[in-house]
């Protein structure tokens, strides 16, 4: 029996670190809306990754407006990328924990030949009869009903 895969382990870090994201967001928009309505005041601290614009107050003061709408379309997104890549990897581990592609592929075919295991020539004669009472009729009507 299998425990917790190694993509689980992935996929629940890497949705609970977007979860973490959302919650700085959620407390950082609302703290910065003030410093984006004052148009003249230059900003306390500087962007880490842009250069700053004195215009970029005004747009940075629209986004603010919108960024739960935002924020909670690249969550929903972020988390059903997390959880495509988890499937795919977790199918891969089970893959692997049966001894890999070509030994879980015989195991596989070997649990689906005991289903379509044929039946032995007197049982099948006996099912014939009991499906067809008369050969001639059930060649008339349909010949694949009589295997």
């Amino acid at each position: 029996m299998m425990g917790h895969t190694k993509a689980f382990a992935t996929y629940r870090d890497l949705s609970q670190a977007h979860i973490n994201f959302v919650v700085l967001a959620c407390y950082a928009v609302p703290a910065l809306r003030p410093e984006f309505s004052n148009l003249s005041t230059p900003l306390l601290h500087q962007p880490d990754h842009f250069k700053f614009n004195p215009e970029s107050k005004r747009e940075l003061a629209k986004y603010a407006n919108s960024y739960q709408e935002v924020l909670a379309r690249t969550t929903v997104m972020a988390t059903f990328s997390y959880f495509e890549s988890y499937v795919r990897e977790a199918m891969s581990d089970v893959i692997q924990f049966h001894g890999g592609v070509e030994a879980f592929q015989k195991l596989a075919h070997d649990r689906a030949a005991k289903f379509i295991k044929r039946l032995q020539p007197d049982l099948e004669k006996s099912k014939r009869k009991l499906q067809c009472a008369r050969q001639s009729t059930c060649d008339q009507i349909k010949p694949a009903v009589c295997l």
